[in-house]
């Protein structure tokens, strides 16, 4: 398995969702809430609509364990946009995509700004 780094400039943060929304506003929205909430890409695509609220808990499926953690405002209202946007019912996916097309996503955007060993993990790399 490859090394992967987290992005811990926030301008380059901010580029990189830019970069992932070429592909869909999914990826970006995907980025933010993955980097703000910490969680494996497994549990990010769990998570469902209904189970989007400012102050969040999440079974993790390595771990068994909850996770609680706080979205902070901006992204909290990302998700709640990316909702409205998308007409997203309350017991969908909030993002309906396997974590093989993610990695696609991500390699491409960070190969568009010129970073290396960033993956999926990349998001949980930036939250520690």
């Amino acid at each position: 398995m490859k090394k992967v780094v987290g992005i811990y400039d926030h301008g380059m943060q901010f580029e990189m969702f830019g970069e992932l929304c070429k592909g869909g506003i999914m990826y970006g929205v995907l980025y933010y809430f993955g980097v703000a909430s910490g969680l494996r890409i497994g549990d990010i695509l769990g998570v469902r609509v209904r189970d989007i609220q400012i102050d969040m808990k999440v079974l993790e499926s390595k771990t068994c364990k909850f996770k609680e953690f706080r979205l902070d405002d901006q992204v909290y209202e990302l998700i709640r946009n990316y909702i409205s946007v998308k007409e997203l019912d309350y017991a969908d996916r909030l993002f309906p995509v396997t974590r093989q097309t993610v990695l696609r996503h991500f390699r491409r955007a960070a190969e568009a700004l010129g970073l290396k060993d960033i993956g999926t993990h990349s998001m949980r790399k930036t939250y520690a």
